[in-house]
């Protein structure tokens, strides 16, 4: 079995994106959805990976799906 990895920097990049377009900040989302503030910046960084949970929780927060997130859909609908 093929082990999957995250392309980080893919998955950053559409989450900045989608908060630029809802005009909501990284620490803002963090705040709302109970994380650490410098989780989000050690993704950005490449020395840490969102859990599932984390990631389907931030798929929820703005409103598309995980696959989305991971660039399996092009389509943001959740």
């Amino acid at each position: 079995m093929e082990e999957y990895q995250i392309d980080m920097p893919a998955l950053t990049g559409r989450i900045d994106r989608l908060l630029a377009e809802q005009k909501l900040s990284a620490a803002r989302m963090a705040r709302d959805l109970g994380f650490s503030s410098g989780l989000y910046s050690q993704w950005k960084k490449g020395s840490g990976t969102p859990s599932a949970a984390k990631l389907l929780a931030v798929a929820q927060y703005l409103g598309v799906s995980v696959d989305y997130l991971l660039g399996y859909d092009p389509d943001e609908s959740a």
